[in-house]
């Protein structure tokens, strides 16, 4: 088994050193993903790099999928296009994380999303975090774009009916 096949990582030395990891996921094997989902066909395709910016170590993350939710308004299936790129900074301690905060409150830049490093870290659980933390909370076709609407008192009615 090759270092690219292991699960976890140590997410400060991979910060560090910039490793590469690059993989899939069936969207199936990802549980608490898979439950927000109208279907669990079809994989998650990602990058973790690690790089330092502004003196600070970071998982830079970028995935790729196409997942099925279901929209908040009619019910039916929604098609949602993911394509995510995000960076979290990965600080030794809470103590170098809350001086991160201090100093990026302090000196007015956007405050980077971080993280206290894990020796043992999840790659899988990392990826799906991030997608769930990207995901809509009320994903809805545009308006008019539903294939049926919901009128009053459950009763169901198609768009043409409608009009």
């Amino acid at each position: 088994m090759s270092a690219q096949d292991l699960p976890y990582i140590d997410s400060l030395r991979f910060a560090k050193d910039g490793e590469i990891r690059a993989g899939y996921y069936a969207i199936a094997a990802l549980p608490r993903l898979a439950k927000m989902l109208s279907s669990v066909q079809g994989d998650l395709h990602y990058r973790l790099q690690g790089k330092t910016e502004f003196g600070r170590p970071q998982l830079c993350l970028t995935v790729q999928a196409v997942l099925s939710l279901d929209c908040q308004r009619c019910l039916h299936p929604l098609p949602q296009d993911v394509q995510l790129r995000s960076c979290v900074g990965v600080a030794r301690n809470e103590a170098e994380l809350a001086r991160w905060d201090a100093v990026d409150l302090e000196s007015g830049r956007d405050m980077v999303d971080a993280m206290v490093a894990e020796a043992r870290m999840s790659v899988q659980d990392f990826v799906e975090d991030e997608v769930l933390l990207s995901l809509s909370v009320a994903p809805s076709h545009p308006e008019g774009k539903c294939p049926e609407s919901l009128t009053g008192f459950g009763i169901l009615e198609t768009d043409s009916e409608a009009s």
